[in-house]
This record gives C-alpha cells, sequence and structure tokens, in this order.
C-alpha cells in the first residue's frame, strides 16, 4: 500500500467589515516600556469566528493564499431622496482609500496563524483584492503548493466554486 500525502485547501467566508491591522503601541510607566498590539481584541474575535472551520491538521508546507476584503460603500456614494439606492455617476469603482490592502492582508495572516498554519513564512504566494459590496465580508482561499505545481498564483476558485453551496461559511478539505 502505497503512503499518500494528504493536501488540504479551502474556502472560507467571514461576515462583517474588514479589519486592517494596527500599529504596535509603546507605553511607559516608572521608567519601563511596554509593547502592546492593539489589533488584540479584533484578532480574537476574527478567530473565534474561523475556528469553527478548523481543519484537522495544520499546513506545513507551501500555502498560496487569496483574499478578498468586500468594503462596504460609505453613505456619500449613494444619491439622496427617493433615489437614495442609487449611487452617483461619480461614485468609484474601486476601492482606492483606506484600510491599507497591506495591513488588511496582515492581520488575516496573523489571525490565522494556529489554525491553518504553524507560522505565516509558509505563505509562498499571496493574491489581495479590495472591492466594494452592498454586503461586507472577507474571502478567504487557501492550498497547500504542491511540490510539482508550477503556476503557483493560478487561482483554484474555478474547482472550489463547483464545491461550494450557497452557504454562507464553507471550508473544504481534501
Amino acid at each position: 500500500m502505497q503512503n499518500k500525502k494528504e493536501y488540504i485547501d479551502g474556502y472560507l467566508v467571514i461576515d462583517g467589515k474588514p479589519v486592517a491591522q494596527k500599529r504596535h503601541r509603546y507605553t511607559f510607566k516608572k521608567g519601563f516600556a511596554r509593547n502592546y498590539d492593539p489589533s488584540f481584541t479584533d484578532k480574537k474575535k476574527f478567530k473565534a469566528k474561523v475556528l469553527e472551520f478548523k481543519p484537522n491538521k495544520m499546513i506545513k508546507s507551501s500555502i498560496v493564499l487569496c483574499m478578498t476584503f468586500h468594503m462596504p460603500r460609505p453613505k456619500s456614494h449613494y444619491r439622496t431622496g427617493k433615489y437614495s439606492h442609487l449611487l452617483k455617476d461619480n461614485a468609484p469603482k474601486t476601492h482606492i482609500v483606506k484600510p491599507d490592502i497591506d495591513n488588511l492582508a496582515k492581520f488575516v495572516m496573523d489571525a490565522l496563524q494556529g489554525i491553518l498554519w504553524d507560522d505565516d513564512s509558509y505563505i509562498n504566494a499571496l493574491e489581495v483584492k479590495k472591492v466594494y459590496s452592498k454586503k461586507p465580508r472577507t474571502e478567504i482561499e487557501y492550498w497547500q503548493l504542491k511540490k510539482k505545481e508550477k503556476n503557483v498564483t493560478k487561482r483554484k476558485s474555478i474547482k472550489l466554486a463547483k464545491n461550494r453551496k450557497n452557504s454562507n461559511t464553507i471550508r473544504g478539505s481534501k
């Protein structure tokens, strides 16, 4: 009997407005410096939502990670009065305001450490997008990179989409 290695992949949807990683802060008290992470409570809440989809085994090799952050549109993008449900003609199509995309990605990678992977240094390829959406959420797609796989940036979304139902949060494992 041949020992076949199990490859892990999955897709998560976390509802709620995406949160960015905040810079670590320092306080000084009685001559001592104290370092703290202001994103700690946000990460704790995010981890609680992800924990129910924790795979049986953590990934301990190269990982490809694709994230899409669906950001809410501000009220200023919409018209007023009886047309308040319609976007203004000059409303931007792409999300080019804060939070920065790298801080959004870093927050997710740090929060998923210890749940999906031991260390975020295992992430070999990263694809990140910010888009406007009526329903704010974070979509995370990940898969373990096979040794012979050449095109690491090719999304598996099409393959995984076939496995997905219209459910809100799904994790699939091979």
